[in-house]
């Protein structure tokens, strides 16, 4: 770990430029095979899944996508003939969830960056203070419940479990924690600035 601050703090630009872009990039991936996510029953898309504390909220988003068809962002609900089955809203749902794999890792590395750049005793020094400690945890704590979030929603749009808590509990831990590191690198960057003026 300390290796690893250190780098981050001897290549500061380095460091933001990469994980900014790989967050950027993987972002946008996501975005886009999410697209077709959004119908009636999920109008969030993937989140509206990940936070139906109702079971059959949940349900009634799987049994609309496994109906559903998309093609780019066309959505249809219509019966069709010869249908490529990675055409299916469900499909799309399983991809958007394994791309989130890439995601889980892109927005903490992100986080731990800004937040060892933000941190007072950031002087090529390898120390971190508490509350940036507690800020770190929270940010790998988000992406470790994101992975088991989509290990547990994954099951559910494949039917092998119909405990739906089994994700949106992680989801909505996983939220308030990346809300919580979110505020802190917000205020850390505005203190931040206003000590150099």
């Amino acid at each position: 770990m300390k290796l690893f601050v250190q780098l981050v703090r001897n290549h500061p630009a380095l460091s933001l430029a990469f994980a900014a872009l790989f967050m950027i990039v993987a972002a946008v991936k996501m975005i886009d095979s999410g697209r077709c996510l959004k119908t009636n029953q999920a109008p969030n898309g993937i989140i509206s899944l990940e936070l139906a504390w109702n079971k059959d909220k949940a349900d009634q988003i799987v049994q609309e996508w496994k109906r559903g068809y998309c093609n780019g962002a066309v959505i249809s609900f219509k019966a069709q003939d010869n249908v490529d089955p990675s055409a299916m809203i469900l499909e799309k749902a399983k991809e958007n969830i394994l791309l989130d794999y890439i995601f889980l890792i892109a927005y903490p590395l992100f986080f731990v960056v800004s937040i060892l750049l933000l941190d007072p005793r950031n002087a090529y020094s390898t120390e971190v203070n508490e509350i940036s400690q507690v800020m770190l945890a929270f940010s790998v704590g988000a992406g470790f419940l994101d992975a088991i979030e989509n290990l547990f929603m994954y099951l559910f749009l494949t039917g092998n479990t119909d405990l739906h808590y089994l994700f949106t509990l992680p989801a909505t831990i996983k939220f308030l924690f990346v809300l919580v590191v979110i505020l802190f690198i917000i205020v850390s960057f505005v203190r931040s600035v206003a000590t150099r003026n």
